[in-house]
């Protein structure tokens, strides 16, 4: 695969070759660079349609899609008030 996947640059490639005989494998199997949009706009297009069309792969779909949310709300950092009160005396706010 070349690097005409979103957001990749011209030499980069998605450690993906291609799409194996199994879809759900392959929806499984790439799910992280299905919706980190690593993939090019063929494949995702094959995945999504996969996804939409078996229940297993959009049950797995849904339980990763909400992990992510859950982790990315349990991993905000909060800055301590001191800290953001030093930081903004040193940069004169």
């Amino acid at each position: 695969m070349s690097g005409d996947a979103k957001g990749m640059g011209d030499d980069e490639q998605v450690p993906v070759a291609e799409l194996s005989d199994d879809p759900c494998f392959d929806a499984i199997n790439m799910l992280n660079y299905y919706l980190d949009q690593e993939l090019t706009e063929t494949i995702r297009a094959t995945i999504t349609r996969h996804i939409e069309s078996c229940h297993g792969c959009l049950k797995t779909y849904e339980f990763h899609t909400e992990l992510r949310v859950v982790v990315q709300r349990r991993t905000v950092t909060r800055v301590p008030d001191d800290l953001r009160a030093r930081i903004a005396r040193e940069i004169g706010q």
